[in-house]
């Protein structure tokens, strides 16, 4: 994307109400999970941007989700920060009925993996002092990168995006390119005027 088409962009998102900003800045952020491209995106919400997200949030996350219709789970929340899991619930539903990521995930205490929000208590907990590395599978990314990355530290990545790739490098670069693609959509329907509220249908 041009630097020129960055720019439009981030002069109509300051021209935004503060409810409409918020929803821009989500839509963006989780596009590719709005698509049903990505099981799921992760959002850090927090005081210290040119805006206050986190305030944003705590006023309107209701009517922002009813416009969203998709679930979420804040993972962490401080006086100054919010980070919040986006996710489409089946496709969830299928990672953690896969049996390969369930036994990696027992490693770290998960069990009732027929329950999506007792898995996410259990990531919550683990993310209270630090991030934890199994969110990877939460996230999407595919199992052997994620264990790689817990298991190898030394080991050199392929290709870093979304996630730092560790074997399949063509599959992981056809997806980054497509989530590129879907949120570029965004930012140039924001760009063409098109009303964050309706940005969702064209998505």
């Amino acid at each position: 994307m041009s630097k020129c088409y960055l720019e439009a962009y981030m002069k109509t998102m300051d021209s935004f109400s503060d409810k409409d900003y918020l929803l821009s800045t989500i839509l963006y952020s989780i596009a590719p999970t709005l698509a049903g491209e990505k099981v799921s995106s992760l959002v850090n919400f927090n005081k210290t941007r040119k805006r206050n997200l986190y305030s944003f949030w705590m006023k309107y996350k209701e009517e922002i989700i009813d416009v969203l219709n998709i679930e979420y789970f804040e993972l962490k929340k401080t006086e100054d920060m919010c980070v919040v899991l986006f996710y489409n619930d089946n496709q969830l539903t299928d990672i953690l009925s896969n049996a390969r990521n369930q036994k990696f995930l027992s490693r770290f205490n998960y069990s009732n993996f027929n329950s999506n929000i007792e898995c996410l208590e259990i990531l919550k907990e683990r993310y209270a002092n630090l991030c934890p590395h199994e969110i990877g599978i939460f996230l999407g990314y595919p199992l052997k990168d994620v264990i790689d990355f817990v298991e190898c530290p030394n080991k050199q990545c392929l290709l870093l995006g979304y996630w730092k790739v560790y074997n399949d490098i063509k599959d992981a670069q056809i997806k980054f390119n497509k989530f590129d693609s879907i949120k570029d959509k965004v930012v140039y329907l924001m760009v063409q005027g098109t009303e964050p509220s309706r940005i969702l249908s064209y998505i």
